[in-house]
Parts: structure tokens; C-alpha cells; sequence
């Protein structure tokens, strides 16, 4: 259907008003009508499809498909199915949708069925937005999503920046006196008799040779007086 939609639409006449780009924005999948299949009465398919135009489109939009739909088709398929357009609407919000580009535009809703309290809450971003410069409105939404996701970065940016200021700086700790390890080498304890004096005295006694009494032993042998003035038998 939105094919045969956008063939038909080339062929308007040059100056039409439904050939200018501020309607382009009509011709996206999502506004097309839902096709319903409709049985004879003896069960079979009768080869045409019925379509049902939503409720919420504006008096404008219904203009422009109505317009089109009366454009012979310059390239027709063999494969395509006829639709019957039906005389009621059905009651649908418009579709939600994640491209911005496949959202309704404003101009394109009737401010009537809008106004009932229970559409209200479908008057929301994702499924509906603002017609844009070409109707007038100071900037494109396009533009205006571009320009709220900027700022929503750069908010999250500056909130990390902060979070990173306020951020405690962590310091090494020290150790305690009497705790962890100890500077320098501690000075060991020398066992008894092994000490450095004890030592020099051995030494000494080794270079000062023999003992008084083994002195007094030799001399008495041959027969000498000893020298403290004693005899040595």
C-alpha cells in the first residue's frame, strides 16, 4: 500500500500542493491503515483486502491519501491485492515507534479526538511529535531529539566529572613503631666464652708459652735454681 502510495503521489500534477516536501513525512509505513481480510459469504476469500482509516487522522492527511489514492497507478502489480476502503474508522492510537522518522507528526492528528480525556496519554514523544519548520515550529524534531540527547551526555559527563572531584584520595598508610618490619639489622647476642675478649686471652695465653710449674719441672731437672728463689725437687 505505501508503495502504490508513493508511485501514485509521483504522478500528481506539477504545483499540486501534496507534492511539496513538507508531506513526505506522511508517506512512512506505520500511518498506513492495517488491511483487514473479509470472507464471502461462502467462506472464500474474495480477492480484496478492507481497509479501516484510524480515528486520530486529521482532516489534512485524510485530504492528501484521498488525493493520491484517485492517481491512476503508473506502474501496477500484478501481484498487488485491491483494497476497499471502509466507511467507519477504527479506534487506534498512533503507533509507537523507536525512528523518530516513523512517529505521526502533529499536523497530521486531529486535534479533536486528541482533546477526549481518554486519548490524552497518547499524546507522548513516541508516538507523536512536532510537525516541524516547514509547518512552521522553530526547529525540526529531528533536530530537537539531537539537541536533548547532546545535553543529556554532556549532563552525564559532568555528573562523572563530579563524582570523580568529590572522590576521597586514599593515602599509604604508615607503619607503627614496634609494628611491621624493622629498619636495619638487629644486633645478635655472642654465647658465652665465645666472645671477642675471650678470644685475645686464649691467644694470649698460646703466644705466652708454658706454665711457671712446667718451667720449674725442667729447671729442677737440670738442676737449676728456679726464679722465684725456691728449689724445685
Amino acid at each position: 500500500k505505501l508503495q502504490l502510495r508513493i508511485r501514485k503521489r509521483g504522478e500528481l500534477p506539477e504545483g499540486s500542493e501534496f507534492r511539496q516536501a513538507k508531506y513526505d513525512t506522511a508517506f512512512r509505513e506505520p500511518h498506513m491503515s492495517d488491511d483487514e481480510t473479509v470472507l464471502d459469504a461462502d467462506g472464500n476469500f474474495p480477492g480484496r483486502y478492507v481497509s479501516r482509516a484510524p480515528a486520530w487522522r486529521s482532516a489534512k492527511l485524510t485530504e492528501l491519501y484521498n488525493t493520491v489514492d484517485t492517481v491512476k497507478d503508473p506502474n501496477p502489480s500484478k501481484k498487488y491485492i485491491p483494497r476497499v476502503k471502509a466507511p467507519e474508522t477504527v479506534d487506534v492510537p498512533p503507533k509507537i515507534a523507536k525512528d523518530i522518522k516513523n512517529r505521526a507528526r502533529r499536523w497530521m492528528i486531529d486535534p479533536e479526538w486528541l482533546a477526549k480525556p481518554e486519548n490524552k496519554d497518547y499524546d507522548v514523544e513516541t508516538r507523536i511529535v512536532d510537525s516541524g519548520v516547514a509547518w512552521g515550529d522553530a526547529e525540526d524534531p529531528e533536530d530537537k531529539v539531537e539537541r536533548h540527547k547532546r545535553f543529556r551526555e554532556e549532563k552525564g559527563i559532568d555528573r562523572e566529572n563530579k563524582r570523580a572531584r568529590k572522590a576521597p584520595v586514599s593515602k599509604p598508610k604508615k607503619n607503627k613503631p614496634g609494628k611491621g618490619k624493622s629498619k636495619g639489622n638487629p644486633k645478635k647476642k655472642q654465647p658465652v666464652g665465645d666472645s671477642e675478649s675471650g678470644l685475645n686471652t686464649l691467644a694470649s695465653a698460646s703466644v705466652a708459652g708454658p706454665s711457671n710449674a712446667t718451667r720449674a719441672k725442667d729447671a729442677a731437672a737440670d738442676g737449676f735454681e728456679s726464679s722465684d728463689g725456691l728449689d724445685y725437687i
